[in-house]
């Protein structure tokens, strides 16, 4: 099975400065969570990734930087645990 494309995003999402740019390359208008937003369980996060934008396409939720989508894998924001949330 071929993979799909990733979703488009509406034009004022892409156009958003506040998004990583390489994020949208997935169809996904990521940030960085502010450390007083992260959640309790950020053990529990699905990656950020193409998968992640097919299954969560409506804004609002937070994911785990894993490298893919330009998340960095050592942002370290949300602690204990130095989890990477977007």
């Amino acid at each position: 099975v071929a993979p799909s494309e990733p979703p488009q995003l509406s034009a004022a999402v892409a156009s958003d400065p506040w998004c990583i740019p390489d994020s949208m390359s997935c169809g996904l208008c990521l940030r960085e969570a502010n450390e007083t937003d992260c959640p309790a369980a950020p053990d529990n996060l699905e990656r950020c990734d193409e998968q992640y934008a097919s299954k969560f396409p409506v804004a609002g939720g937070f994911c785990e930087g894993s490298g893919a989508c330009g998340t960095q894998k050592d942002l370290n924001n949300c602690m204990p645990g130095k989890f990477d949330v977007y």
